[in-house]
This record gives C-alpha cells, sequence and structure tokens, in this order.
C-alpha cells in the first residue's frame, strides 16, 4: 500500500507527540506521589525551624506557634523532651496517654540520627509524612502532615495530565497535520514537475522561493530543466542537421557517381571505339573522381572542425602577413582568372586566431569571389581594427544575392538557385565552413550587398 510524505510525516510526528504523552502519564503515575512527598520534606522543614526559634519563649507562646503553623500550613507541630516525652502538640492528645509520644513518632526518632524524615502509620492506621530535627536544647520538633491530603493533590494533578495529554493529542495532531502539508507542498510539486520533465514538459517547473533544501533543489532543478530543454533542442537540430547533410551527401554523390557509371559502361560495351573518344571517356571519369575526392576532403574538414573537441590554437598574428599568404596560395587560380585582388591591410593590424583555420576561411572566401567575379574582375580584401575584434572583408564584383537568401547562404550545400547544377559552383560547403571556423572563435560573421558586387566579412 503506497504511503504518502504527508500521511508518513504525520503518522511519525503524531506517534512521536503519543509516545512522549504515554511517558508522561507513566511517569506521573508511578512517581508522582513519591515526588510530593520530596517537596514537602523543605516545607516541613521549614516549619520546624520557626518552632525552634520559638522554644526561647514562655510556654504560651510556644503553643500559640504550633497551633499558629497548625491552622495557617496544615502542619501538625509535635515537641518532645530527650526522653522521648511529649510536651507540645498542635493536636487534641488524649486524657489517657497524654505524656507518650506516638509509638510511630517514637520509631521515626530512635535512628540516631538528629534528623529524621519519612512516612509514619499511627495506631488508628492514619498515614503521615513526618520530618524530625532535635533542637539545641535536645528537644525534638517534629513537624507531620497528612498524607491522604498529598495522594489527593497527586492524584488530581494526574487526571489533568492525562486530559491535557488527550487535548494535546488532539490539537497536537491537528498541527502535526497542517504543518506536515506544509513541509511536502513544495515536494509534491518538485514532484509533479519532475513528471513533467519526463514527458519533456519543461514550461512546468515550479519557483519555490524558500532558503531552505527544498528551495534549493527547486532552484537545481529549474536548471536542470533549461539545461535539458536547450541540450534536446540542440540534439533536435543536431538530427535535423544529419539528416539533411546525408540526404544532401546522397545527392551530390549521386550525379557524379552516375556520370562514372555512364562513361564506365561506354567504355566497357565499346561505345568509345576511337583513341580520342576512350581518351574523353577517360578524362571525363577522372575529373568526376577529382570532384568526388574534393566533396569528400570538405565533409571531413568540415566533420572536424563540428566535432565537440574542436578548439582554435589561439595565437597572435599579423593580419596583413596572413592575408598576403592566403593571396599568395591562390595565385594560379587568380592569375588563371587574369584578377589582381587589391589588399588595404596596414602593416601593424594584428589578430587574434588560429591561423591554418583562418587561413582556410579567407581561402574559401577568395575562391567564392574568383568563382562568382564578372567581367570587371575586381575583388577587395579589407582588414581593419574593430573595438576588441578585427574585421576581413572580402568584395568582388558581380550580381548580388537576393536578401531572402542572404540567412541561408552559410547552410551546408546551400545554393541561391537551389538547382543543384553541375556548372562548377561548387558544392556549397565553403561559406559553412567559415561558419564553423567563426563560430570557434567566437565571432560574427555575414555578407551584405554593395553597390557593384557583394562583400562577405568575418569578425574575430
Amino acid at each position: 500500500m503506497k504511503h504518502s510524505i504527508k500521511t508518513k510525516l504525520f503518522l511519525l510526528f503524531t506517534g512521536v507527540l503519543a509516545s512522549f504523552l504515554l511517558a508522561g502519564v507513566l511517569f506521573s503515575s508511578l512517581f508522582m506521589k513519591q515526588y510530593y512527598i520530596n517537596e514537602n520534606k523543605p516545607i516541613l522543614s521549614a516549619a520546624a525551624a520557626k518552632v525552634e526559634d520559638a522554644l526561647d519563649g514562655s510556654k504560651e507562646q510556644i503553643q500559640v506557634a504550633i497551633d499558629g503553623i497548625d491552622h495557617n500550613d496544615a502542619i501538625s507541630i509535635t515537641i518532645a523532651s530527650s526522653e522521648k516525652l511529649l510536651e507540645y502538640t498542635s493536636y487534641p492528645r488524649k486524657s489517657s496517654d497524654s505524656s507518650k509520644l506516638p509509638q510511630e513518632l517514637t520509631d521515626l526518632i530512635s535512628s540516631g540520627k538528629s534528623t529524621a524524615f519519612g512516612r509514619v502509620t499511627s495506631s488508628s492506621g492514619s498515614e503521615r509524612i513526618a520530618y524530625a530535627v532535635q533542637a539545641e536544647t535536645g528537644e525534638w520538633i517534629i513537624a507531620s502532615k497528612q498524607l491522604n491530603g498529598i495522594a489527593e493533590s497527586a492524584a488530581i494533578a494526574e487526571r489533568f495530565f492525562l486530559l491535557f495529554a488527550c487535548a494535546a493529542m488532539i490539537l497536537g495532531g491537528a498541527v502535526i497535520y497542517w504543518f506536515s502539508g506544509r513541509i511536502v507542498r513544495p515536494v509534491m510539486e518538485l514532484n509533479e514537475a519532475a513528471k513533467q520533465i519526463s514527458d519533456l514538459h519543461f514550461e512546468t517547473i515550479k519557483d519555490i522561493k524558500s532558503q531552505d533544501e527544498i528551495g534549493e533543489l527547486a532552484r537545481n532543478m529549474n536548471v536542470i530543466s533549461e539545461k535539458l530543454e536547450k541540450s534536446i533542442d540542440s540534439l533536435k537540430k543536431d538530427v535535423i542537421y544529419q539528416k539533411r547533410l546525408t540526404r544532401d551527401t546522397s545527392h551530390e554523390l549521386k550525379t557524379p557517381i552516375g556520370v562514372i557509371k555512364g562513361y564506365a559502361e561506354g567504355l566497357l560495351y565499346g561505345v568509345a571505339d576511337t583513341p580520342e573518344m576512350i581518351r574523353e571517356y577517360c578524362e571525363t571519369i577522372v575529373a568526376e573522381c577529382d570532384q568526388m575526392d574534393a566533396l569528400v576532403k570538405e565533409l571531413l574538414e568540415l566533420s572536424a572542425l563540428e566535432a565537440a573537441d574542436a578548439k582554435a590554437d589561439m595565437r597572435q598574428l599579423n593580419a596583413a602577413e596572413v592575408v598576403q599568404a592566403v593571396v599568395d596560395s591562390y595565385g594560379p587560380l587568380l592569375q588563371e582568372n587574369q584578377i589582381k585582388p587589391e589588399i588595404e591591410c596596414s602593416p601593424e593590424t594584428a589578430v587574434y586566431a588560429d591561423e591554418s583555420m583562418l587561413k582556410r576561411a579567407l581561402g574559401n572566401f577568395l575562391t567564392n569571389a574568383v568563382r562568382y567575379c564578372d567581367d570587371r574582375k575586381e575583388i577587395r580584401i579589407t582588414v581593419k581594427p574593430e573595438g576588441s575584434h578585427t574585421r576581413f572583408a572580402v568584395f568582388n564584383s558581380g550580381y548580388g544575392i537576393p536578401e531572402k537568401e542572404l540567412p541561408h547562404i552559410w547552410d551546408t550545400f546551400y545554393k541561391v538557385d537551389q538547382s543543384r547544377a553541375r556548372n562548377g559552383s561548387g558544392h556549397g560547403l565553403g561559406l559553412a565552413i567559415v561558419k564553423t571556423i567563426v563560430q570557434l572563435h567566437q565571432g560574427t560573421y555575414g555578407a551584405k550587398n554593395c553597390s557593384g558586387g557583394i562583400e562577405f566579412y568575418l569578425n574575430i
């Protein structure tokens, strides 16, 4: 049978309270009477001391003193000589036994000590508690009190405590039930929130503002919820990205594989029956293989950059030297297209970046610029500081890109014309690689249409 924490707390605290109250009742019934007796000892001792102070007076004064104590404090006083003969008493004497100390009192003071305390029983069966002390004059002063009154007082106290225990159980149970509900309510809310999290519903987390461990648990659950939500959203995006990447990669490979297969079959079945045709077929197959090889290399590079453990090897670099090295490495491509790029960069401009990654990103920009440059053949590379970053921009003359397409050109395999035509325009991975490199540098990137062309830039 399932019990809630609230029920368990209620039963636990109620059980503890009942145990204490039951222990109190049992303790009272066993020791209350003896406690009352012991508490009366100093009272009887004080009364005996008053009588001892009055012994210096006359007989009438002594009698008045002991009668006053009997009347006011309900304490009987007896004074006996050192020979244990009765001299004074605050209660009526029997005429036949007027000078004889009652046997029970004689037994009390016969211990050989100067003081004595205990319970005594008269010949009539009446129980009393008595305190005896021997004065300096040798006389015995005995103060006693009826035990019946003490027993009745103890019984009244026991009954009152029993009634109090019952009332405390009822009231305490109600308070404990309410208090356990207050304690458990945040836990129940957290439990409900945990169920919602297990169903991937993160917006239902409760904000519990208490400053105790439960409040801290709630805040930690909120943090966990936020991180899980971000992680799951990121995972969903990654899954979508990987599916699209697989689809697009398959699409990109499908055409060259088909071309290679067609030309290979042409060679196999003798379609190419002259040396010139055979050479043309082989050159086509090699070109398609080269294109697939370039695609695979770009995919591997992008995969390495997107790996969880990919890090940029940051160091201080001279921006002008980096740009010049990139231009020099693409010299054959620029000469082939009869393009001489214009470089605007101060020799003192510095940048904090990974050298190989930065060169790769600028190389992709430059390759793009050469590929889409118009007949004016204008390419301009600009480098300038912008706050704590350095801005690298590559402009080429030509047609711009529709504004609605600009946010998407950084996606893998994205082409503005969406045709995937085999026109030598690349595979659509260059800008995706640039984006990943800039993200590893925690920088920004973008593209904008300018007068007479388009500019791609990055800030790191």
